[in-house]
């Protein structure tokens, strides 16, 4: 007497109307076979691509151990035990080893070489399926985006999900989709990036809305949605539960709907806070709340920082056991006299100006023209490899050679998307009038006027990279981060003394 098992799967069928129809095929050939059937191993929608399935586990536990009481292993086709060609040969070896004959029903009874040829050839069959399954749901979750409704997810902080008709009907049932709508959190979330926008620390600014959430990295990177946009393929994906490359795919790849739901606040003001964080200027200087004004800024020469101390003092070691301390506003009032002198002169706009000017002159419109042209050899390399999978049986090279060229072409398709970015940059610095140099340094000077001591403390952050406080001749240097022009300038003169020594 023969003892088989069955393994069953469906990816889709909730109703398990496919595990039946599976049940009832295997059992039909356990029958012409004169097998019986002592154990039955089945997942319910569970894709063919992980092997992250119970039924699939329990059966590899079943086909290790002993005494499992089974030597035969049915299933309808190659596709209901895995997608990915590499991990069903695997599979195969763990059963020659261990004695066990798997038997498809659907395949056809021939010799072992042809068998071989034959199973080769269908598992490609199901992997490329598989791709091309993906790159369809991709696709129609694309299009679902740009028609203004959510592409699945959770509604993040600040909105709730409403579910409306889209006026098809499918299995005599309307067709859902979502859309976002505020929230009762609407309101702090929209406070919270308000204060982030004029330089508020992330936890004073939650504290001073009421946001009460620790994600507040991932508040901001979502400002876009916040925005009124909705924005899809901005997280990268996941292969065998790792991250594939960086945790978030460039710019370029997003796919962004405007005008989908209620914004929360501006375009504009979404693009402010991206751009934060995208160049890492929030993380350039100390965001904690402190009772002295320049601390996180103010350095030495050296670099050793001066650190508040006591009531109204900074205070430096200068040799083991000797420290040098200074009244906190004599430091203050100089600095900021300095930083408002400094803004206000002509010479910081006419740099200004010429540096917008020489951006024009960086612009290469064909440095990715070579990049495209790879870009197209390659896709025409992939396609042709792709061609010779159906006519050999030496599946391995082959595929690891298409691997090897996808992972090429999408570092080209990054490098171009990088450089079309910049190209853009530099096109809009270019175009700045001399006008609007001097309205925004106008700007950014009365800022600082009746400013609150968090919110100045914040500021200075966002325009000083440090203040070089020389502690035997209290000599002072103010170092600007110009996130206007993306460089890094220094004051031209310094603020030297600073104080009578």
């Amino acid at each position: 007497m023969i003892r088989a098992a069955l393994y069953l799967r469906s990816s889709k069928d909730r109703s398990d109307v496919s595990i039946d129809a599976q049940r009832r095929e295997l059992l039909a050939l356990a029958e012409a076979r004169g097998f019986v059937i002592v154990k039955e191993f089945s997942d319910v929608v569970e894709s063919a691509k992980t092997e992250d399935r119970p039924g699939f586990q329990a059966l590899l536990a079943d086909l290790k151990h002993d005494r499992r009481g089974w030597d035969h292993l049915l299933l309808t086709d190659t596709s209901r035990l895995s997608r990915r060609q590499y991990m069903a040969h695997v599979f195969d070896h763990e059963c020659r080893k261990r004695c066990v004959t798997v038997l498809y029903s659907k395949l056809p009874n021939v010799d072992e070489l042809s068998d071989m040829v034959v199973k080769s050839v269908l598992r490609v069959f199901d992997e490329f399926h598989s791709h091309m399954s993906r790159a369809k749901g991709l696709a129609g979750m694309a299009e679902n985006v740009r028609r203004g409704y959510r592409a699945g997810g959770r509604a993040p902080c600040g909105y709730r999900l409403e579910h409306v008709a889209t006026g098809a009907i499918r299995e005599g049932l309307p067709v859902m989709k979502s859309r976002l709508m505020p929230s009762h959190e609407a309101a702090c979330v929209r406070r919270y990036l308000q204060l982030r926008l004029t330089g508020r620390p992330r936890r004073a600014a939650a504290r001073l809305s009421g946001l009460h959430i620790s994600a507040l990295v991932d508040l901001e990177w979502n400002a876009l949605t916040y925005a009124g946009c909705t924005v899809w393929n901005m997280r990268s994906s996941y292969v065998d539960g790792r991250r594939q490359g960086r945790k978030r795919r460039p710019r370029a790849d997003w796919v962004i709907q405007d005008g989908t739901h209620e914004g929360l606040i501006t375009r504009d003001e979404a693009e402010q806070l991206l751009g934060r964080l995208e160049h890492g200027s929030d993380t350039n200087y100390r965001a904690r709340e402190s009772k002295h004004l320049l601390t996180g800024l103010l350095r030495t020469p050296a670099g050793i920082p001066w650190n508040g101390w006591g009531i109204g003092r900074y205070r430096v070691t200068t040799a083991p056991g000797a420290n040098r301390s200074i009244k906190a506003s004599m430091v203050d009032t100089a600095v900021l006299s300095r930083i408002r002198e400094d803004l206000l002169a002509p010479a910081l706009a006419n740099r200004l100006l010429a540096y917008a000017r020489r951006a024009r002159s960086s612009i290469r419109q064909d440095a990715s023209k070579p990049l495209h042209i790879e870009l197209r050899q390659l896709t025409a390399k992939i396609g042709t490899l792709t061609g010779i999978l159906t006519e050999t049986t030496e599946l391995g090279p082959i595929l690891r050679k298409i691997e090897e060229y996808e992972h090429r072409r999408l570092m080209i398709k990054a490098e171009i998307a990088k450089l079309e970015g910049g190209n853009k940059a530099r096109m809009a610095m270019a175009s700045i009038t001399e006008e609007e140099v001097h309205q925004a340094i106008e700007r950014r000077a009365a800022a600082f006027e009746g400013m609150e001591a968090e919110d100045l403390r914040s500021a200075l952050g966002d325009m000083v990279e440090k203040v070089e406080l020389d502690p035997d001749t209290l000599g002072c240097r103010v170092c600007y981060r110009m996130a206007v022009v993306m460089v890094k300038r220094a004051s031209p003169r310094g603020v030297e003394p600073l104080l009578p020594p």
